[in-house]
């Protein structure tokens, strides 16, 4: 085979099907490579759109206790960009509202100097010879089923943000309450996937394949992320295969599709012997 392409400039916005973030472009001609040629991603511009809440880490999961009894609530948290304030008072005012119907509530303050958030219980029985807990389930606890919710293989929860780490996840209590780091920054890095550019010869210790570049995000929200050859070692191997469409799927490291908010990202296909 001889290379007759050295070079593709990838625009989201002229595809031919699918989104922004997980698309297909039929190439206007067949490129042809050969065995030693080596792919380099270059050039990558996108806008940081993406939510703090999003799909896919919308859901806070918690359970009640007092008196006998367990209540299990899982808690739907706007989709959103947050501030720190916000997200307190978001979080705040959306479990309130998910146990509206019991005789507890929570208070979640905001350190700013040191980024803690805290979460304390207010417990309105007028009887409270026996404790009452709000307990923050864990993401390990619902997908090994030792909660109250069984066995969800797919939580989606906003534990991360929260800094809720622990296997067990937290109690809170009168004289418990939760203290964890806030995280808004869940989206460290993209992950660049494609079924017809890579040859699967990389691994990554979060299970997935097929990642053709990492795209750090550098820019804060509603900023411009730039990026471009971190090294002469940054390449896939292309050799020996006919391209005649190119699939991209941008990706977090829980193989989640990212959503740019209709947004849309460009880049450049370098090809070199």
């Amino acid at each position: 085979m001889t290379d007759t392409i050295k070079k593709i400039y990838i625009d989201s916005r002229y595809r031919t099907n699918g989104t922004d973030s997980d698309f297909k472009i039929d190439l206007p001609v067949v490129c042809n490579f050969s065995e030693n040629t080596k792919l380099y991603i270059s050039d990558i511009i996108l806008p940081n759109s993406i939510k703090t809440i999003n799909a896919n880490n919308g859901l806070i999961y918690i359970e009640i206790y007092y008196d006998s009894n367990d209540w299990a609530r899982y808690i739907f948290l706007e989709r959103a960009i947050y501030t720190a304030a916000g997200f307190v008072a978001e979080l705040e005012t959306k479990v309130n509202a998910g146990i509206l119907d019991l005789e507890v509530e929570v208070e979640v303050g905001y350190n700013a100097i040191t980024n803690i958030i805290t979460i304390d219980l207010i417990d309105n029985r007028a009887n409270q010879t026996t404790p009452a807990y709000v307990r923050f389930v864990s993401d390990y606890s619902l997908e090994t089923g030792a909660s109250i919710f069984g066995v969800i293989t797919r939580p989606v929860s906003s534990n991360q943000i929260i800094g809720l780490e622990t296997e067990g996840g937290h109690a809170v209590t009168l004289i418990s309450p939760y203290i964890g780091y806030l995280d808004l920054h869940s989206l460290r890095s993209i992950y660049i996937t494609s079924s017809v550019l890579s040859t699967y010869d990389t691994l990554s210790n979060f299970g997935m394949s097929g990642i053709i570049k990492k795209v750090p995000m550098r820019a804060n929200t509603n900023e411009i992320v730039y990026d471009n050859l971190d090294s002469q070692f940054d390449f896939v191997e292309v050799g020996k295969r006919t391209v005649s469409y190119v699939d991209i799927q941008l990706r977090d490291t829980n193989n989640n599709i990212i959503d740019l908010q209709n947004t849309h990202i460009s880049f450049t296909l370098i090809f070199s012997q």
